[in-house]
């Protein structure tokens, strides 16, 4: 797991650090106050395929064409460092360099790694070009403490994997009775999910007594809370990043975003998140089991001043006790 983050000229932060990260952390704060970059900065830091981090990093971006917005104020004589250390006390180092010569339409970006005091790898080289397309040089060596990391977004987004390959995904560590358990409090009489093919495409339905549906008729929130249980059920290990898992969701279904979230967290799967739901964080409480369980939850309340990260960690057992403080970020 990842327990401290180091960013200096990553996109919108010049420097900062985030210390004291649980096996369930959340991140709060207004909006611009660094909660995305430190998610993103988490995902090339620790993953064990950095270029395809920086590609996935820059692809979510639907309005930006090139890969400079990841330098701090564009500048490409800014490197990017950001350092990534585990529970374990492994550290590692990813530095960021733009070629100046890149053409407006694509960047070329240098990305290095070091772990601990080893040197440096030998440079990987990933090409971010029109419509964020990117390609990458494959070089892979994960964390022994993170094996996999995942971002997800509570948005429908470009980086989202479909959704027939999560829930098959799901089945093959199974998993799929612990999803529709969650689904059936969502939407009674749901008899089963499963893959259909009335076209060319493999699509995910609900089925019902009479009739079957494909999931994205029942609704954006629907949707997104099935792809939210299906990206942490089907993880057997590592860390999953989720962006505002409480988007499109009704203030009812965010109890199920809560018990999909703790149901990988009992499994060992680390879960950092950020949100803008105070409802959701209630209802995270409202389902840990006990003292220690609570124990693994951490709140940090962050803010980004002249491009330098503050934040302030509440442990489990004082979220309760300072929510009034925490609604000040959320309200």
């Amino acid at each position: 797991m990842i327990s401290a983050v180091e960013i200096r000229n990553f996109r919108g932060i010049q420097r900062g650090t985030l210390e004291g990260l649980t096996p369930l952390t959340v991140l709060v704060g207004p909006n611009a106050s660094g909660k995305s970059t430190i998610l993103d900065a988490l995902l090339i830091g620790a993953n064990p395929v950095p270029g395809y981090a920086v590609g996935q990093v820059g692809i979510r971006r639907r309005d930006v064409e090139s890969g400079r917005w990841l330098f701090w104020k564009s500048h490409a004589d800014t490197e990017p460092e950001i350092s990534v250390t585990t529970h374990g006390g492994e550290v590692r180092h990813c530095a960021l360099t733009l070629d100046p010569s890149s053409p407006n339409d694509r960047s070329r970006i240098t990305c290095r790694v070091r772990d601990g005091v080893d040197a440096w790898c030998d440079p990987i080289l990933v090409v971010v070009g029109p419509d964020n397309h990117y390609e990458y040089e494959t070089w892979s060596r994960a964390l022994a403490d993170v094996p996999e990391i995942a971002l997800y977004e509570g948005k429908l987004s470009r980086i989202e994997t479909p959704l027939h390959k999560l829930f098959t995904k799901t089945r093959e560590q199974g998993r799929r009775e612990e999803v529709k358990a969650i689904v059936d409090v969502v939407i009674p009489g749901v008899l089963d999910i499963e893959i259909l093919a009335p076209g060319d495409s493999p699509v995910v339905y609900f089925t019902f007594d009479d009739y079957s549906a494909p999931v994205a008729t029942a609704g954006d929130g629907v949707e997104t809370l099935l792809r939210l249980c299906f990206a942490l059920a089907s993880r057997p290990s590592g860390v999953v990043l989720v962006e505002e898992p409480e988007l499109h969701k009704h203030p009812g279904a965010l109890h199920q975003c809560a018990m999909a979230i703790l149901a990988a967290l009992r499994r060992g799967i680390q879960i950092i998140f950020s949100t803008h739901s105070l409802e959701l964080i209630d209802a995270i409480l409202a389902e840990t089991r006990d003292g220690a369980e609570l124990d693994k939850l951490s709140v940090h309340r962050v803010r980004l001043t002249d491009g330098w990260l503050k934040s302030h960690r509440l442990a489990g057992s004082e979220i309760a006790f300072a929510r009034t403080t925490i609604e000040d970020d959320l309200r």
